[in-house]
């Protein structure tokens, strides 16, 4: 059974441009399960969350460590935080109903 570890690091945020800024975001990226126990040449599933923080695009490089490899593998991630708003019409408003 081989061990495998996940981990991110390297986050950046992005402006609108798309260019990197100088901030740095903690992790906003979660894998689930952290920690895999795998045979040879088996394959489980891995799921990445992510909840951005702030608008802006947040990339990130996810760090896959195998026991007795030296060389980690890397995926990079990205997401897109944006603020959520509504806009509400007067008309939408009259056909609500007062108790």
């Amino acid at each position: 059974m081989l061990q495998v570890a996940f981990a991110f690091s390297g986050a950046t945020i992005k402006d609108e441009e798309g260019c990197d800024t100088e901030e740095r975001a903690p992790t906003i990226f979660r894998a689930v399960p952290p920690e895999l126990e795998l045979k040879v040449d088996e394959t489980q599933e891995l799921t990445v969350f992510a909840v951005p923080t702030a608008d802006g695009y947040v990339n990130e490089t996810l760090v896959c460590t195998i026991e007795n490899n030296p060389d980690p593998a890397e995926f990079r991630v990205a997401a897109v935080g944006v603020t959520p708003s509504v806009t509400v019409d007067r008309e939408d408003l009259g056909t609500l109903k007062k108790d």
